[in-house]
């Protein structure tokens, strides 16, 4: 089921699959916000009632990214499982854009397993993080407070 081109500002990335939207201000109140779950594509499961759509991303003169479609090319998102019955991948219900977008998204995501990308590399780097605390947490809040620190 089609519907109808929205165009919006990101306001911000929640997860790998979810966007906060935001329009263009009317009369002078703050733009209306929405949430647009990226379709096709899962970081989590999300109770029904979500809204999905594509992102494209578009920049100047060139022409627009698949915002799913990058993200499943390179590994750092996979396809969400059909779990419908009666509703299987390989039917056309008349959407064929849909399906060819589907298909897309299945290449892609083939391609990043092939040659180990994101999610699907064998040998992951681990992430070392640290979370010792100050002997005196009140101390280092005296000596820090208001300034940036730094990364190591």
């Amino acid at each position: 089921m089609a519907s109808a081109t929205m165009k919006a500002i990101v306001k911000s990335v929640l997860s790998g699959d979810t966007l906060i939207l935001r329009g263009r201000p009317i009369n002078g109140q703050p733009p209306k916000e929405r949430t647009l779950h990226l379709a096709g594509t899962i970081s989590y499961t999300i109770p029904s009632g979500g809204e999905f759509g594509v992102a494209h991303l578009v920049s100047g003169s060139n022409p627009p990214v698949d915002v799913a479609l990058e993200m499943v090319k390179n590994g750092w998102a996979k396809l969400r499982e059909n779990t419908k019955p009666g509703n299987a991948d390989d039917e056309n219900d008349g959407e064929s854009s849909e399906q060819d977008r589907r298909n897309q998204l299945k290449e892609a995501e083939e391609t990043a397993r092939r040659e180990g990308r994101g999610v699907w590399a064998e040998d992951t780097p681990n992430l070392e993080i640290n979370y010792s605390m100050p002997e005196d947490p009140a101390a280092f809040l005296s000596e820090y407070k208001g300034k940036t620190l730094d990364g190591p």
